[in-house]
């Protein structure tokens, strides 16, 4: 494979700097990390990622820029380099390589994070960049539970034809399952496929992903996955004495996933039993309005909506954190909760939840979608004082695993070998 870097060609993106671009150090490890979506850590789980990853690797001595293909809604970086586009770009590949182009050819990472590994236009336009002669490394990210959709592919249905009532009929009977099961299969083992092999390093948030994915490609080598999970800076105050009885939900407020309406069944069964628990919910989305109705509709009290907002000063003031989904990638707020020494409560629906938390002892893990064992595990905590506190402690030491500082030595050790299988190439 040629050496030279691909021309610079005639094309117009902006460079919001925070250090100059002249000030590149060609003998530093350097790493782009590419995202669809507005640098802004508040607004989602990539964002955030893709935000504490490259700071900490710049506090590292990386050379970091952060590659955004939408041209607004960015928040700036206090380490490394934001570049985006001018004006929205076309989703085809040919738009996205013409916009990268430049930036690999002047910034010359020796190393390329695609945080969305399944976009295809992102994968196959560094692949047309490596062809064109740049030397880079590529670790794809693939930031969900590969198996969601096959162990949760009744509840999803539902929801996708919830307005369809015969063809959701159709779906909840055992063959219109299997086929769907089957048809979905089918139709994404290429996408895995793909994506695999357009790049050096696939990374999956937990190492129990691995046998998910291999359902999609049983021939999968291993020796290219990498399991690295988010990771977080600890949070400046972790002060018992600001706790309040209080539980917690922060997420999107969107049912689908997040299963966010049981949570008026669940206080329902339990606000008579803790007169003096407080339940605070922090988000916003799509099914908000809803669940306020459901939230009335039980005539329930002590509920507090406080829409979307950093949930910093929530975390310092609750007891227990609630996790409902039916399905996660990671989880990153079970995380920021135990940093906080808030005790989550959660469904036991993916694989690495057992990973992540550890039952009984900084976590209650319940059966899915047992209501009735969720408000008894919430109550059976709420009133053990000693419990409580034992495992806020507990929850302290368990995230430490996954501080940004932790993780900082398996993304080094991924990258480096990235670039060494690119240069074998």
């Amino acid at each position: 494979m040629a050496s030279r870097q691909p021309d610079l060609p005639d094309i117009h993106y902006t460079m919001r700097l925070s250090v100059p671009s002249a000030n590149v150090n060609p003998e530093a490890p350097s790493v782009a990390l590419i995202l669809p979506y507005p640098l802004d850590p508040k607004v989602g789980g990539v964002q955030r990622s893709t935000w504490e990853l490259g700071h900490c690797l710049a506090r590292r001595g990386w050379e970091v820029t952060y590659v955004s293909l939408a041209p607004s809604g960015h928040r700036q970086p206090e380490l490394g380099q934001l570049v985006k586009p001018a004006h929205l770009l076309p989703g085809q590949m040919s738009a996205v390589r013409d916009f990268l182009r430049p930036v690999i050819a002047e910034r010359r990472p020796t190393a390329v994070v695609n945080q969305i590994a399944m976009s295809m236009p992102i994968a196959d336009a560094l692949a047309e960049l490596r062809r064109e002669g740049a030397r880079f490394g590529v670790v794809g990210c693939y930031r969900l539970n590969p198996a969601m959709y096959r162990d949760n592919h009744r509840h999803i249905l539902a929801h996708q034809l919830r307005d369809r009532p015969i063809l959701r009929g159709l779906a909840a009977s055992p063959l219109g399952a299997r086929m769907a099961l089957h048809l979905h299969r089918l139709r994404n083992r290429p996408r895995f496929r793909d994506a695999i092999e357009r790049c050096d390093r696939f990374m999956l948030l937990s190492p129990t992903f691995f046998d998910e994915l291999a359902w999609y490609v049983p021939d999968v080598d291993e020796q290219q996955l990498v399991a690295i999970p988010n990771g977080f800076p600890p949070p400046a105050i972790t002060n018992g004495a600001l706790r309040r009885n209080r539980l917690l939900y922060v997420g999107r407020m969107e049912n689908a996933q997040k299963n966010i309406f049981v949570i008026p069944e669940i206080w329902a069964r339990l606000q008579n039993r803790l007169p003096d628990w407080e339940l605070h919910l922090v988000g916003h989305g799509e099914d908000r309005s809803e669940l306020e109705r459901r939230v009335a509709a039980h005539r329930l009290e002590r509920v507090y909506f406080h829409g979307r907002m950093d949930p910093e000063e929530h975390y310092r003031a609750a007891r227990m954190f609630l996790m409902l989904s039916t399905y996660e990638g990671f989880g990153n707020t079970l995380i920021e909760a135990q940093m906080h020494g808030v005790v989550p409560i959660a469904f036991d629906s993916y694989s690495a939840i057992r990973w992540m938390l550890n039952h009984d002892r900084d976590a209650l893990l319940v059966p899915p979608f047992d209501l009735d064992a969720f408000s008894e595990a919430i109550c059976s905590l709420a009133t053990d004082r000693d419990r409580i506190e034992a495992m806020s402690v507990a929850a302290i030491s368990n995230a430490a695993r996954f501080s940004d500082v932790a993780l900082g030595d398996r993304w080094e050790a991924a990258l480096h070998d990235a670039i060494c299988r690119a240069h074998k190439a």
